[in-house]
């Protein structure tokens, strides 16, 4: 976990945090600072004390991210929005980047009332009813009114084989091509079992979502189908801003001389190191089909170790993983040095963490490794790279 990730997790349960010299005073409701959480502030602090104090000198470069813009007609996008709506038009049939997700719900379900709750999100987040257009080749989102969801219901009650029915419209729906123009960004689909069990369908377009922002829709589905269940108003907490003020913010905060120093920082850092590695032959043909994921399982003594390893180091899991990976490539390549893409959640401000939207980037990371280098010493470099790299 990174300190941004830290930072948001935190903000979201409630918990703030002030800088009082080289210490953290923390602030929290009753019973949500346990053990492990106050042991991953102390592992972090050193991150955390450079966010909080970077929080107060990002936000002006932008204008005021906690105060909403007053929108009239087109917006600007952001640049991880820019950059899916450019590769939507390379290949708008694409799966690449959709984001499906399917949920087993188990108990008496009413679809009326799901499709009430899945409204109320797309109202609360503006993100989920917006559309991109183009103007003289230059991309801009307008936001539409709230509306009702169309939630289609697939009835495979009675079929001789009900789960394989169900795999098949799953499918479908993860690989339905998005119409960014028209809408939405947000496709829903219901499969029925029987009264008591079906198969919630939920397929997001990157452009409008990121992994983090599935926290925020399960738990505002849960609370929102709850409370219309029983008849009562939702009471969510009303968003300080949308997603469109962040586009605005951060297109506003590119031209700031300090955004142009940290990309000079980050030019000469990743400066002299050739990117592909030999496994991906030049001029290749791209893949073809839908995109997949790998997964793989380690055995519990082998995470735990991991997990004492970074203890040890005094950082994360993640650091000690991707030395790990990077020691991986290098005896693979014969490379010492070598570029490897991470992920970051990008939520550097608490009004963020409880939006849904694309807010997730990609950092080249630069990773260096010494012949017969320890893996203990090689995993306190990759720290140090990788805490520049979210410092920038």
């Amino acid at each position: 976990m990174t300190p941004d990730d830290l930072l948001a997790e935190l903000d979201r349960r409630g918990v703030r945090l002030q800088p009082d010299g080289t210490q953290i005073r923390c602030t929290a409701p009753a019973g949500v600072l346990t053990p492990d959480l106050v042991g991953l502030i102390r592992q972090q602090k050193d991150g955390l004390l450079r966010r909080l104090h970077e929080r107060d000198l990002i936000r002006p470069a932008g204008g005021d991210l906690t105060r909403p813009a007053d929108r009239a007609g087109p917006e600007p996008l952001s640049f991880a929005q820019e950059e899916m709506w450019l590769l939507h038009q390379l290949d708008p049939a694409s799966s690449a980047y959709h984001i499906p997700l399917a949920l087993r719900l188990r108990g008496l379900l009413s679809p009326p009332v799901l499709a009430q709750a899945c409204t109320e999100i797309a109202r609360r987040h503006q993100v989920l009813r917006t559309t991109y257009r183009a103007r003289g080749g230059r991309p801009y989102q307008l936001i539409a009114g709230p509306a009702p969801l169309p939630l289609p219901v697939v009835d495979v009650t009675g079929l001789r084989s009900p789960e394989a029915a169900a795999a098949a419209v799953t499918r479908a729906a993860a690989l339905r091509p998005f119409d960014l123009a028209a809408g939405p960004v947000l496709q829903l689909g219901l499969v029925r079992f029987g009264p008591a069990d079906h198969l919630l369908l939920l397929t997001r377009h990157h452009i409008a979502s990121d992994g983090w922002s599935f926290s925020v829709l399960a738990s505002e589905l849960d609370e929102l189908y709850t409370a219309f269940a029983a008849g009562h108003p939702a009471r969510l907490p009303r968003l300080a801003i949308q997603y469109a003020d962040f586009a605005r913010w951060q297109r506003q905060a590119a031209g700031d001389h300090r955004h142009e120093s940290r990309i000079e920082r980050r030019r000469r850092e990743l400066d002299g190191i050739f990117p592909e590695l030999g496994r991906h032959q030049p001029g290749a043909a791209p893949a073809a089909g839908p995109a997949q994921a790998l997964r793989c399982w380690c055995p519990a003594e082998l995470t735990e170790r991991v997990h004492a390893m970074a203890r040890m180091a005094g950082t994360t899991v993640f650091t000690v993983l991707l030395a790990g990976f990077g020691l991986a490539l290098a005896s693979c390549e014969g490379r010492r040095e070598m570029i490897v893409g991470t992920p970051a959640s990008g939520r550097t401000h608490p009004d963020l963490a409880p939006l849904i939207g694309s807010f997730a980037v990609m950092l080249p990371v630069r990773l260096g490794f010494s012949t017969d280098e320890p893996f203990g010493r090689a995993v306190a470099g990759v720290s140090d790279v990788v805490a520049r790299a979210l410092d920038d």
